[in-house]
């Protein structure tokens, strides 16, 4: 959750290369997913982490921002 928290604050972080298929490492999205904004589908899975588990993230100790401070 850190770490996509910061990649969102990123302005120009490249969302896109992280949905690329990769042979080496086996990593594929169904051959009909057409993900269209990165950005946003990213932004997407902050928001419901932070709505299930945001509190619980938060009593561990962690600083984490809600989701209308970074999106």
């Amino acid at each position: 959750m850190l770490s996509l928290e910061k990649a969102l604050l990123t302005e120009n972080y490249n969302f896109a290369e992280l949905l690329e298929s990769d042979d080496e490492t086996c990593f594929y999205f169904p051959y009909n997913w057409k993900i269209e904004k990165p950005r946003s589908f990213f932004k997407d899975i902050y928001y419901l982490m932070f709505t299930n588990w945001g509190e619980e993230v938060i009593n561990a100790g962690y600083k984490i921002s809600p989701p209308n401070e970074i999106l």
